[in-house]
């Protein structure tokens, strides 16, 4: 193996969830060069990984195109992708997008995920087709079966993320103060979000304790405005201060390294704080923390409400994008949690 492209056409928390293929295949192929083809804004995610050589980029704006012109672009990416001449392509989403290039690369070896509900039409773009297991697993290893497809087993799982010291420099000059915990509270999935009252509540809490916070999110007016919510409470008290919507990914992650502690709900920055083996607590609701949950990370913990139905997968109950399970999660459960970590 000389060239292997690895397709991940997902959102950031599932691309950098992919970060250890990369560790194993050039574990296996030190002399390889291994490119990864993902979607422009997912970059961050990925880069300055040291095992991986080039990036292909896709750009979500394409998809604004007329349909003649979207076409024409991903015949040009298609081109590009033949031209380099893989030995091998892993497509590790269950899309078209990656069956597709794996396909118009020529490479003899291509490997896919099956896809939902069995064996389907695109399957047979591929040389060979990993089975979903019956079993819950968490998605790293469901992505390590691709690589263990090429007969390799892998031996390093953890997760890699790159921090520019620049960054890290950034971080440390904004800093309102060095002693913090840092609370993300909000997904681009609604379903996933905990009620905004509790966390207030939650913030009050430690704050009599004498704990500092600071607020993450991401740029987006939904984010902003839940974000805003929380906070009201907290207009005249200098030492719960937001930086919504100010961050970088990569100033984010500098932001965890500070941090003593981060309290999320299930989106990209648990996932950060796994791959920087930083203390972090995640509410879970609806989503399967067995596939999703923190990984490798012997600082971290979940807590979710003990019902039936829990790691449902829904979006919401019955579709409404709110969840019980979130909804019935009380603030004394989720601070002993909290306190359990940090004391």
């Amino acid at each position: 193996m000389k060239k292997i492209l690895v397709c991940i056409f997902k959102y950031h928390g599932d691309v950098l969830l992919t970060s250890p293929v990369y560790t194993a295949l050039k574990s296996e192929y030190p002399d390889a060069c291994i490119d990864v083809y993902l979607f422009k804004d997912t970059l961050p995610m990925l880069e300055g990984h040291p095992a991986i050589s080039n990036f292909l980029l896709f750009d979500q704006k394409w998809r604004k195109f007329s349909f003649l012109r979207r076409i024409y672009q991903e015949c040009k990416m298609w081109q590009k992708v033949r031209k380099e001449k893989y030995d091998a392509v892993l497509n590790l989403t269950s899309g078209d997008r990656g069956a597709i290039v794996a396909l118009m690369s020529g490479a003899k070896v291509r490997i896919g995920i099956q896809r939902g509900g069995g064996m389907k039409q695109k399957d047979r773009f591929f040389t060979k087709v990993v089975r979903n297991t019956l079993q819950p697993r968490h998605i790293v290893e469901r992505n390590l079966d691709l690589v263990r497809a090429l007969q390799i087993t892998p031996k390093e799982k953890d997760l890699v993320f790159h921090i520019p010291e620049k960054e890290r420099e950034n971080i440390l000059a904004s800093l309102p103060y060095k002693d913090f915990i840092l609370i993300h509270p909000a997904s681009r999935c609604h379903y996933k979000h905990w009620p905004k009252e509790k966390f207030s509540e939650l913030i009050k809490e430690l704050r009599k304790r004498g704990e500092k916070i600071i607020i993450s999110g991401g740029p987006s007016k939904e984010e902003n405005d839940f974000i805003s919510s929380i906070l009201e409470p907290f207009k005249e008290d200098r030492e719960v201060v937001s930086l919504a919507g100010k961050l970088t990914l990569k100033g984010l992650g500098a932001l965890i390294e500070q941090s003593k502690l981060l309290i999320s709900v299930d989106s990209v920055p648990p996932h950060m704080a796994s791959a920087l083996k930083k203390p972090v607590l995640v509410i879970f609701g609806p989503s399967d923390d067995i596939k999703w949950g923190p990984w490798q990370n012997p600082h971290a913990k979940v807590v979710r409400l003990d019902v039936p139905c829990k790691r449902c997968d829904q979006e919401g109950c019955g579709g409404t994008w709110k969840s019980d399970c979130l909804e019935n999660l009380d603030v004394k459960t989720v601070l002993h949690s909290v306190l359990e970590i940090i004391r």
